[in-house]
Formats: structure tokens, sequence, C-alpha cells
């Protein structure tokens, strides 16, 4: 659980540092970030298969705890970079984005929240380890 934590936690703050970089880039580096986007989002399915894929049958309260965390975490982080896709495409092609806007802060509002509850169940209280 901690090893696909950790590598979902990254994808939130590399998508986090893609939108903060598109509102000033280049045409070309608006082309860039929108693939970059698509790979994460891709980054981000397979994660969330892997999460779903995990045998829970012999977790304990603890462990099933963590796991239902984590699966929002990667659920609302799948999201949240699906939403950034879509404006690094919009804003690669010179299209309004504005539009997404709250859609986005919902997303990056929502993954973190459930980012920080699968953190204090997998890291930081009694670790949780699978």
């Amino acid at each position: 659980l901690k090893d696909i934590y950790e590598s979902e936690e990254a994808l939130y703050y590399e998508a986090s540092a893609k939108i903060s970089r598109i509102k000033d880039a280049s045409a070309e580096q608006k082309q860039a970030i929108a693939a970059s986007a698509s790979d994460n989002y891709q980054k981000a399915q397979v994660i969330t298969l892997d999460v779903k894929a995990i045998d829970q049958e012999d977790f304990t309260e603890k462990q099933q705890a963590a796991y239902d965390k984590l699966l929002a975490f990667a659920e609302s982080n799948e999201y949240y970079i699906l939403v950034l896709e879509n404006i690094a495409y919009l804003a690669a092609s010179d299209s309004d984005y504005s539009m997404l806007a709250d859609t986005f802060l919902y997303f990056a509002l929502d993954a973190q929240t459930k980012m920080e509850a699968a953190r204090k169940l997998i890291i930081e209280e009694e670790p949780v380890y699978n």
C-alpha cells in the first residue's frame, strides 16, 4: 500500500506543477505539458486498476481502512489528472479553458483531502504496509 500511495502522491504533485506552469507557457511548452498530462493520466489509470486488483481477503481492519482510503485517493486523483489533461489540451490549442476552472478546483481539493486521509492511515499513524 505504501509504494502505491507514494506513486499516486508523486502523480498528484507532478500534475499540480504542470498546471501552475501552463498559463505562462509557450505554445510548444503547452503541447509538451498536454502530452505529459496524457502520460500521467494513463499512469493514474493503471494505479487505480492496480489498487482495485489488490486481494483484500486477509486484510486486518486497519489494512482494509487504509486500502479504502488509498482507493478513494486513486480514483479522485485519476479524475483530477483527467481534468488537467483536458485543460492542457485546450491551452495547447489556444482555446479557453476557464469553463473547467471550477471542476479542476473541485478535483484538486478532493484529491488533496483524500491524499491526506490515505497518508494518515498508510504513512503517519501506525503504518500499514502490504
